[in-house]
């Protein structure tokens, strides 16, 4: 998650979360309290252009150990 907006430009290949299917050339704006989990489609790799108003907050219980980083690259 994320504590601003986040616009997003898949270049290539795709990616999905829990509202759908974005193949290359989606543009697509969440906020801040969107929460979603990006995944590759299927068997391809993707390449976005991401934009944060704010910085990343991993949320998964194995990713979470990146946060402090996050914050001390932020600061």
């Amino acid at each position: 998650t994320h504590g601003g907006s986040e616009m997003t430009l898949v270049l290539s290949g795709g990616f999905s979360d829990e509202s759908g299917e974005y193949p290359p050339g989606e543009f697509t704006v969440r906020e801040g309290w969107d929460q979603h989990t990006p995944v590759a489609l299927e068997g391809e790799e993707w390449i976005c252009l991401v934009e944060l108003d704010d910085s990343l907050r991993f949320t998964r219980l194995r990713h979470r150990w990146l946060n402090p980083l996050i914050k001390l690259n932020a600061g």
